[in-house]
């Protein structure tokens, strides 16, 4: 089933580009005919046994999809919720080598084509406290932010 486009609750999943090295291994082609993406909000896992299993989310980004592409999906609608007083959480899940800081760093936080979401987040929330004084300059901007880690269910701050 679809999920409701109204709840405050989203999934993304992101197949990340392949990495320099796995390209080198030169197995691409057999990794891609497993996944098939048959939508923005499906994928399809074909199994070895001739099946498939298919997983619905709210929007799919397959390998072709840019660090901009996923910030504005994922997090630019957060980033206005904040500003307007709300709080908001990106939570990035996967195993090992996945592409969670891929996707939330990017490989070069200072180049705007491939710097992540926490990258694109921390600029557009400076730039709005900023733009916000400048129109009044009683204005006070408080900005937070948490970074935790959770593996073998061990909880670190990261900050």
């Amino acid at each position: 089933a679809m999920l409701a486009e109204n709840c405050k609750v989203k999934v993304f999943v992101r197949f990340r580009p392949f990495t320099l090295h796995e390209r080198s291994l030169g197995e691409l082609e057999t990794s891609k005919k497993d996944l098939v993406f048959t939508t923005d909000r499906r994928a399809v896992i074909n199994n070895t046994e001739g099946g498939a299993e298919v997983f619905a989310f709210d929007y799919v980004f397959d390998e072709a999809m840019t660090q901009a592409d996923v910030y504005h999906r994922v997090a630019k609608s957060l980033v206005e919720d904040v500003l307007t007083g709300y709080n908001a959480t990106i939570f990035a899940y996967g195993q090992t080598g996945s592409g969670k800081t891929f996707s939330m760093f990017g490989e070069d936080v200072d180049d705007e084509t491939i710097m992540g979401v926490i990258p694109r987040v921390t600029k557009a929330l400076f730039t709005a406290a900023d733009d916000m004084r400048a129109r009044d300059n009683g204005t006070t901007c408080e900005i937070a932010c948490s970074m935790m880690e959770i593996y073998k269910e061990e909880i670190r701050d990261l900050l």
